[in-house]
């Protein structure tokens, strides 16, 4: 939009820019967009009447508001990333700790040699020698008996079921 003298037009003589200690006079603009949607507009004001500009000085006004608009998307993209950024760094410390949290031990039990293999925390957790080979009576023993006999006689009718479900052990 351009408005060579704003006095002369209706739809700015009256506006306090004009008529006040500002006076303004001459205005020409460019919309500004990113991604789509209108943030301002870049405008050039001045106190004297001007005559309308040339093609090429409108193509220069519209130029630097596509720069000045590119500004504003490259900033809010920085801050995007940042954002995201700092949620990675969230997301990945809380992975570290539910992995810390979920590795206390890993073991595997052969219920045929009643043995089980294990990291050392294991042994760690039951208070036992450190050992990555452990006897099931050992660890069974280290358990507080409170908190064995209530599972003591169902834990082997599960395991049963397990097997039959899962392993099929032909024999």
């Amino acid at each position: 939009m351009v408005v060579t003298d704003a006095t002369l037009d209706p739809r700015f003589a009256a506006n306090p820019l004009v008529t006040g200690k500002q006076h303004i006079r001459f205005y020409a603009g460019v919309p500004m967009a990113v991604a789509g949607a209108r943030i301002g507009t870049l405008c050039v004001l001045d106190h004297e009447s001007r005559p309308f500009p040339t093609e090429n000085a409108l193509r220069t006004l519209k130029t630097l508001a596509a720069l000045a608009a590119s500004l504003f998307a490259l900033k809010d993209a920085t801050r995007n990333g940042a954002i995201a950024k700092a949620e990675l760094a969230r997301e990945e410390k809380r992975r570290a700790i539910a992995l810390d949290a979920a590795s206390l031990a890993s073991w595997a039990w052969d219920v045929r040699t009643d043995m089980i293999d294990c990291d050392t925390h294991l042994a760690e957790l039951f208070n036992l020698p450190p050992s990555k080979r452990l006897k099931a009576r050992d660890i069974l023993r280290a358990i507080d008996p409170r908190d064995v006999l209530p599972d003591r006689d169902a834990f082997p009718r599960r395991a049963e079921r397990q097997r039959r479900l899962f392993w099929r052990i032909p024999g």
